[in-house]
């Protein structure tokens, strides 16, 4: 009788009632994001041939980090005297580095991925604009390469895509 007792005062002061869980949230696919972004290409007189908007997935953008840095970091160890007579030299040496990273980057990247490189391009209208859609979270960068003939311009912007919030990125950053 003593362990009925119990067990009836368990059950009737809550003892005995199911412990409520947390529930269980199916894992949610990633959020992809979104970037929506403008550069203002400057007036030849004449429209360029192309303008057209890379995006750097992040492997990429890593490979880009690197390649710049060592090009910046050789090319100032050869240049070091020049620089030391004139500190605006080393403002060239970082365009060149940057725009030979990139070259090689994007050299590498379209060799590597072939026929799917152009999902990472877009055309940009003629009032600058250009969009990506569907973009996981990460650090990427951003080209824009201004085409006219054999002359050309390359911008560069790094950002980070953390959310389905769209990123408003203005090009501004021009390494040629």
């Amino acid at each position: 009788m003593g362990i009925v007792a119990v067990l009836t005062l368990f059950a009737v002061f809550g003892a005995g009632t199911p412990v409520q869980e947390e529930p269980v949230i199916p894992p949610q696919e990633q959020s992809l994001g979104a970037i929506r972004g403008h550069v203002s290409v400057p007036d030849i007189g004449k429209p360029f041939d192309s303008v057209q908007a890379v995006l750097m997935p992040p492997e990429w953008a890593l490979m880009w980090r690197g390649d710049a840095q060592r090009r910046l970091d050789a090319y100032s160890q050869t240049y070091k005297r020049a620089i030391a007579q004139d500190p605006g030299i080393f403002r060239d040496i970082s365009r060149i580095s940057y725009r030979e990273a990139t070259s090689y980057v994007l050299a590498r990247m379209q060799g590597t991925l072939g026929e799917r490189f152009r999902e990472w391009v877009r055309e940009v209208t003629p009032e600058g604009r250009f969009e990506y859609t569907g973009i996981p979270p990460g650090d990427y960068n951003v080209v824009v390469l201004a085409r006219d003939g054999n002359r050309g311009m390359i911008w560069i912007e790094n950002l980070s895509v953390t959310g389905s919030v769209p990123e408003i990125l203005e090009v501004e950053n021009r390494v040629q």
